[in-house]
């Protein structure tokens, strides 16, 4: 999952995977790379194992981002 957004929202998405037990759980399950850059911030979630990450998963990730921005 590539996500593309302004700094902040990326930072947020950040803190959340370092600060919520659910967001440590996605970054124990995933690869996160990112680039801030003020005009194509971007940040991708990728599963170890080559799945797809799950609806479900990326719509609780969002929730609790909400928190954060």
């Amino acid at each position: 999952m590539k996500i593309t957004a302004q700094d902040y929202i990326i930072l947020a998405i950040l803190d959340c995977l370092d600060d919520t037990i659910q967001g440590m759980g996605v970054r124990n399950i995933c690869d996160v790379d990112y680039e801030l850059n003020n005009n194509g911030s971007w940040i991708e979630i990728k599963r170890k194992d080559g799945k797809e990450m799950e609806a479900k998963d990326a719509f609780w990730l969002g929730y609790l981002v909400r928190e954060y921005v």
